[in-house]
């Protein structure tokens, strides 16, 4: 049969941060896109799929199986940790483009000023006002030179201490 396919399974966009990250002290490697990029992002996905949200999965998997026009494919977009950002700049993207997105808070910030590990490290290596920052990693003591200029300082280092399991920190 021409021009007709079987399903394939949806497929899911994550997204963490909308905005730009630029004089944030927070993990720069969490902003996914800028509220610009995002909209065009939107758009497109709008014109080339079916965006749909996690209310509709239970009947795309109930018709997993049948044939479907080329045309029919499916697109979640999803945030994970609940950022303001989210609310602010991503929500009214999607509203404006009539398309759902599933939000997952981290229900232990709610309410709370407390900031996820990640950011506090970020936070911690963008403002120390010490040039050597002396990590512990995986129960090693370990010194970082840090970079002067400060607004860039975080990038490299950051990611480094990221990737050890175990992660306590002085300044």
């Amino acid at each position: 049969m021409t021009g007709v396919q079987t399903c394939a399974l949806p497929i899911s966009l994550n997204y963490h941060r909308i905005g730009t990250p630029q004089g944030s002290l927070l993990d720069w490697d969490l902003w996914s896109a800028t509220e610009e990029d995002f909209a065009s992002q939107v758009k497109a996905l709008k014109q080339h799929f079916d965006v749909i949200g996690l209310e509709d999965l239970p009947q795309v998997f109930r018709t997993l199986g049948q044939r479907w026009s080329t045309k029919q494919r499916f697109v979640l977009i999803t945030f994970d940790d609940g950022y303001r950002d989210n609310y602010d700049a991503a929500f009214p993207i999607l509203r404006e483009h009539s398309v759902s997105g599933t939000f997952f808070i981290t229900t232990g910030f709610v309410g709370d000023r407390q900031i996820a590990w990640w950011d506090e490290i970020a936070w911690i290596i963008r403002s120390a006002r010490a040039d050597v920052v002396e990590v512990f990693l995986d129960g090693c003591s370990t010194r970082m030179r840090l970079p002067i200029d400060r607004p860039n300082r975080s990038e490299e280092h950051t990611s480094e201490v990221q990737s050890h399991s175990c992660i306590s920190y002085a300044v």
